[in-house]
């Protein structure tokens, strides 16, 4: 009966380890939400970087980064980040049609905020 025992406590432990791991937050420093791209040709490529610093102890992890349109690519490094390290998230955006628009990304990350919304917005206009 006493090994039963053991072994539920042993167990019950890792539990509450991986919890642990899962539930930790870390709080991250950013540039800016917001960006305003002005006015700007459409069809070309504009690209927008989004500097992301670790601020905790707790190790900054970057999940996933969702763009709310098509016509925004991400890149972005998937690995934690120290306290004190920074990060880019660079979004490449090529509007198709004129006019104004507004657009963003979420970014999926261990941090409290998330997922945190950054945003771009402009006025595309005809290149002729």
């Amino acid at each position: 009966m006493s090994i039963a025992l053991m072994f539920i406590v042993a167990c019950s432990h890792k539990q509450n380890e991986k919890f642990k791991i899962v539930n930790d937050v870390a709080e991250v420093k950013i540039d800016s939400l917001h960006y305003n791209l002005g006015i700007i040709p459409i069809l070309n490529d504009y690209v927008i970087n989004y500097n992301l610093t670790s601020v905790s102890d707790i190790p900054l992890k970057i999940i996933y980064v969702k763009p709310s349109c098509s016509c925004t690519i991400v890149h972005y490094d998937k690995n934690f980040l120290e306290k004190g390290e920074t990060t880019t998230i660079s979004l490449v955006y090529n509007p198709d049609y004129p006019g104004e628009f507004e657009s963003s990304i979420s970014v999926y990350a261990n941090i409290k905020e998330s997922p945190l919304e950054l945003s771009f917005s402009g006025i595309g206009i005809n290149a002729n």
